[in-house]
């Protein structure tokens, strides 16, 4: 684990030497996010490296300022594989990004839907309990603290005036025991 604190252009800069050192004990890089920061700094490296380098987004961001976008436009190129999670993000990289298809897979939330049955609506309530009239809000995630599921719970106790309503939180992990 390389720290990067500080300004990130010098912490980056000032963090290069260890980076291309630690690198040489990898044989494939996974970043992510390409649309971080890091991705632009560690891209070129394992490029020089000969190491291939794999990203994944997190989010697209079509309102890009016009530097970030040239940026993006020469190191998004620097990846074996681009993994954006649907189709639409897909066809961003590829519109305004001119990448490739061969360089796009598209894996839904690392995910493969074929695994998986859709239900109606009304049967997937019923299978989890829930009445036809109850407001529910849904998350999924790893159970972190970062990922705010305490603040959701705060937030839906201060709402209680809307009927039925129900929050319902799967996933597993550390914070768990704390929710």
């Amino acid at each position: 684990m390389i720290p990067l604190k500080g300004f990130k252009g010098l912490r980056y800069l000032l963090s290069a030497g260890a980076l291309i050192e630690a690198l040489k004990e990898f044989d494939l890089v996974h970043c992510f996010s390409y649309y971080s920061n890091i991705y632009d700094f560690v891209a070129p490296i394992c490029r020089l490296r000969g190491i291939p380098i794999v990203a994944q987004a997190q989010g697209i961001y079509p309102t890009l300022g016009r530097s970030v976008w040239l940026r993006k436009f020469f190191t998004l190129r620097l990846a074996e594989k681009l993994l954006p999670l649907n189709s639409s993000e897909a066809e961003f990289l590829r519109k305004r990004f001119k990448i490739g298809l061969s360089r796009i897979e598209v894996i839904p939330n690392f995910v493969d839907p074929a695994d998986h049955v859709a239900l109606p609506k009304d049967v997937a309530r019923r299978s989890i309990g829930v009445g036809e009239e109850e407001f529910v809000v849904l998350t999924i995630c790893g159970l972190a603290i970062q990922k705010g599921v305490k603040t959701l719970l705060k937030a839906a106790s201060h709402l209680r005036d809307i009927g039925g309503l129900r929050v319902l939180v799967v996933g597993d992990g550390s914070y768990r025991r704390y929710l």
